[in-house]
């Protein structure tokens, strides 16, 4: 399949990481800026950062592709206690983040002290509360009613209108 063709920035960083026999891959995501920055951040080797964004870009080639404009199916990534699931989900979030993707909602379990303690480390990953570009709107359990639902919609509709700049559109992270 082609690569989805997206707007960059004057100077955005981007690898194209090919996957060969990649069963079930529906497409090739690009690694941009957002993963890159992330991968940087991580305090882990350099052949381990290679390994979580290889994953990465193999879990998201399974999806369907964001210019795809439809699909319904879900899909679910499990692994076992203390194997990364964390830095998994994160670095999946940033690779969907640069490939275009409107939304990703990360379900952490059935407690709340999980819930805070995963969020925390999103957060900080992503850089979401000290960060000066607008890149990410985050909601955590937000609400049907109020702000909440008004937020959520106009971010998601900035994604439609011509208006406002490919480099302005927020990922919602839920």
């Amino acid at each position: 399949m082609p690569e989805p063709r997206r707007r960059r920035t004057k100077n955005e960083r981007v690898q194209v990481v090919r996957q060969k026999d990649l069963p079930g891959a529906r497409w090739q995501p690009v690694v941009g800026e957002e993963t890159l920055e992330l991968l940087d951040s991580l305090r882990i080797p350099p052949t381990s950062r290679a390994h979580v964004r290889d994953e990465a870009v193999q879990v998201l080639a399974r999806c369907v592709p964001p210019a795809s404009g439809s699909g319904a199916e879900t899909g679910l990534v499990v692994g076992y206690v203390q194997s990364g699931k964390t830095m998994s989900f994160t670095t999946v979030a940033a690779l969907a983040r640069d490939n275009g993707y409107q939304m990703v909602i990360v379900i952490t379990g059935i407690s709340v002290p999980l819930l805070d303690q995963s969020t925390e480390r999103l957060l900080r990953d992503l850089r979401l509360t000290t960060r000066t570009d607008r890149k990410w709107q985050r909601f955590t359990n937000p609400s049907q009613e109020g702000n909440d639902r008004a937020n959520l919609l106009k971010t998601l509709g900035d994604w439609d209108d011509k208006d406002v700049p490919p480099e302005e559109r927020r990922t919602v992270a839920q």
